[in-house]
């Protein structure tokens, strides 16, 4: 494989990364965020 190639493969891979951890983040502040309210409805300090 040429240096091109290789330069090519390593970004897309850092680019790959990048998107999963992104997609990581996400999920987990989702999920927090659904514990926190689903604990605010269950202790009734909401509604």
């Amino acid at each position: 494989m040429g240096a091109i190639e290789l330069s090519i493969a390593q970004e897309c891979l850092r680019q790959a990364r990048y998107s999963f951890n992104l997609g990581l983040i996400i999920t987990a502040l989702s999920a927090g965020v659904s514990l926190i309210g689903s604990g605010l409805l269950l202790s009734g300090k909401v509604l």
